[in-house]
């Protein structure tokens, strides 16, 4: 909502007509004769352009929010504009900034009235020349005063002109199908109204540029993707507020998720933030950890976002990579690579791909990171020092700066392991180390980054489920309120293994659509610290009542409760149990454990059923066989786990039982 809004005041200048108006080779025109016309400016006392580069954008956004299966707020906008880069001095030393401006750079236009758009391509040529000339003769200023770092080298790549002209596709989705998605979304909160947030969100965007310049380039390209966000939270007994989240990028309409897929994550939301609401706290510490491909990847796009070749010229940048190629900055055996020529992975479309940046040069695969080695950058048409060329990865939001950003990082491991291996390297490093809990991360909900020179690109990961996994029994217990914390390169630097399980992770950073492709990962040692949460004191009034039917049902949509199956852990203690193998052939047994104490044995078993009523029908038939095998013993059952959701009984434990098995 907060990019609509700043738009919002340019959109009302700028009503571009999509159907109507000038075609796409008519625009184009206007832009090639801009930029003749523009190339001959020259003022009195300052240079000429050396170059002149237009980008012409037509962008949409829409924004539904909705909370508790109703549409709360909705704000859609189109608008065009044109950036104009123009270049004064020469390509060894220009008006290219020291740092990156933030700022929208747009000039508002209508692409849809030939006369219209030569007018405001004049205004903005007009002034992208006079902010040039200055900054030019700026830069000269503070190049003899702080002279010429050790890093700096031309200001421009030489590129030879590229030509690709395509035609505007149609988008993928239509309103009302986004806005159902989002009260679909939000519609499974209704049967647990006491939530302090319970809110769906649906943004779709989608944009169509094409770039002009005085090289001879003609490049046509945009992008859309649309994003779904599912968020909950409910306070603690403490005060403290936890939260629980789904969120999914998607490119295409066949990626979106139907309305079931929709229910199912709202729904594993709820049961996530159930078992928060009870989960321990615990003061900051450091352990050995293991992160899910949702956590891993937000880490390994932080340290990607470091990779480009502006964050080493930026004198009041982090600079983190600044001296170090040919060096080793991650563990033997790891291999880094961008590749935003892939179209998809493992059936799953990226949201990283493209075939031209936003400079009009061609997408290209670069290997970051050799076997642990440094090896290349991300790089725009700014060059850095023994890189004199682009290699396709300048990209930013439309009518923002462009700076060398990742396309679709992949991250590849020499030796990779399954879960039940790096759970036990967990367990056995903590030993090692003398810790008695490891960490187990899973469910990103949000990262921050410090990009500040003094931060050193320092990062906080916010996760939704946290355990500490027991380094002896290997039995779970759910923590809340810690964040994970430190430096990307040397959280990644402590890779002790890599999993076998690499996923698909689509983004938006920074208003500009992202993929990373990263399995679990193992690491010798992170720090948590506290959220930033801080305690209040729950609502006054009661929460209001739920609806008998909680499901909002829109247009022809019926929701379907998918069968759950349940799990429960329960122990017997008698003399004279029969044989584990008796006990595993009746209907749901899979798990049996036999502990022999001195006044008898203890027996545990882990026994499951499709749904709750068929566990139920499960356990009658396990106490009748227990006892027809010894009707004169005193037989004493206790409940180890309660009924647990499948899903929820495997995050909360794993493969470890719920106690120490101990008689």
């Amino acid at each position: 909502m907060r990019k609509l809004l700043i738009l919002a005041a340019l959109a009302a200048l700028a009503r571009p007509l999509r159907a109507a108006g000038a075609a796409d080779g008519s625009v184009g025109s206007a832009l090639e004769s801009a930029i003749s016309d523009a190339v001959k400016m020259k003022e009195s006392g300052y240079p000429a352009p050396y170059y002149v580069g237009i980008t012409a954008t037509r962008s949409s956004d829409r924004e539904d929010d909705c909370r508790m299966g109703a549409l709360d707020a909705s704000a859609a906008q189109s608008q065009s504009f044109v950036v104009g880069d123009v270049r004064v001095g020469g390509y060894a030393l220009d008006n290219y900034p020291p740092a990156p401006p933030g700022n929208f750079l747009g000039f508002p236009v209508n692409l849809g009235d030939a006369f219209a758009l030569r007018y405001g391509l004049w205004r903005a040529l007009d002034a992208a020349y006079k902010d040039a000339a200055a900054g030019f003769l700026r830069k000269e200023a503070l190049r003899a005063v702080r002279g010429k770092a050790e890093y700096d080298t031309d200001d421009f790549s030489r590129e030879r002109p590229r030509v690709r002209l395509e035609t505007e596709p149609a988008p993928p989705w239509t309103g009302p199908e986004l806005a159902d998605a989002c009260r679909e979304g939000s519609a499974a909160f209704r049967s647990t109204p006491n939530l302090l947030g319970a809110d769906s969100r649906v943004i779709e965007s989608d944009f169509w540029s094409r770039l002009r310049d005085s090289e001879g380039s003609k490049v046509d390209f945009g992008g859309r993707y649309a994003e779904l966000d599912l968020n909950a939270s409910e306070r603690t007994a403490d005060g403290l507020e936890v939260r629980a989240s789904r969120s999914l990028v998607a490119v295409s309409s066949a990626d979106f998720p139907s309305a079931a897929v929709i229910r199912s994550d709202a729904k594993a939301v709820l049961s996530d933030l159930a078992l928060l609401k009870v989960a321990r706290t615990t003061s900051p510490f450091d352990a050995p950890a293991l992160l899910d491909p949702s956590i891993s990847g937000a880490v390994i796009l932080a340290l990607g976002k470091r990779l480009s070749g502006e964050d080493l010229r930026n004198p009041y940048g982090a600079q983190i990579f600044q001296g170090k190629l040919g060096t080793r900055v991650l563990p033997r055996g790891i291999t880094l690579e961008d590749d935003p020529t892939l179209a998809s992975f493992g059936g799953v479309s990226l949201a990283g791909h493209y075939a031209y940046d936003d400079q009009g040069m061609p997408a290209r695969k670069v290997v970051l990171v050799q076997d642990g080695i440094l090896r290349n950058f991300l790089l725009s048409r700014h060059p850095i020092i023994g890189f004199p060329h682009s290699n396709g990865h300048g990209r930013g939001a439309p009518g923002y700066w462009i700076t060398g950003f990742p396309g679709s990082l992949i991250l590849v491991a020499r030796k990779p392991l399954d879960r039940a291996k790096l759970v036990a390297l967990l367990r056995r490093e903590c030993l090692k180390r003398g810790k008695p809990y490891g960490i187990l991360a899973e469910h990103l909900i949000g990262l921050s980054q410090n990009g500040q020179a003094s931060g050193e690109g320092s990062i906080r990961v916010v996760c939704e489920m946290v355990y500490l996994v027991d380094a002896r029994t290997g039995k779970l217990t759910l923590i809340r309120n810690l964040d994970l914390v430190g430096t990307p390169l040397y959280i990644l630097n402590n890779i002790l293994a890599v999993g076998s399980n690499p996923r698909v992770e689509n983004s938006v950073a920074d208003g500009v659509p992202v993929s990373v492709v990263a399995p679990s990962l193992l690491l010798s040692d992170i720090e948590t610290q506290r959220s930033d949460e801080s305690p209040r004191k729950g609502p006054v009034l009661p929460p209001p009542r739920a609806p008998k039917n909680a499901f909002f049902q829109p247009r022809a949509i019926v929701p379907t409760i998918p069968q759950t199956a349940y799990v429960e852990v329960v122990r017997y203690a008698l003399k004279t149990p029969p044989a584990a193998s008796a006990l595993t052939a009746l209907p749901g047994v899979s798990r049996v454990s036999v502990r022999r104490g001195p006044a008898g044995d203890a027996v545990e078993i882990e026994i499951s059923g499709p749904d709750i009523a068929a566990l139920g029908k499960n356990l009658r038939r396990l106490d009748a066989a227990l006892a027809a095998a010894a009707p004169l013993a005193e037989i004493i059952k206790s409940v180890l786990c309660p009924p647990l959701p499948l899903p929820a009984y495997k995050a909360r434990f794993g493969g470890a039982w719920p106690l120490p098995e101990k008689p």
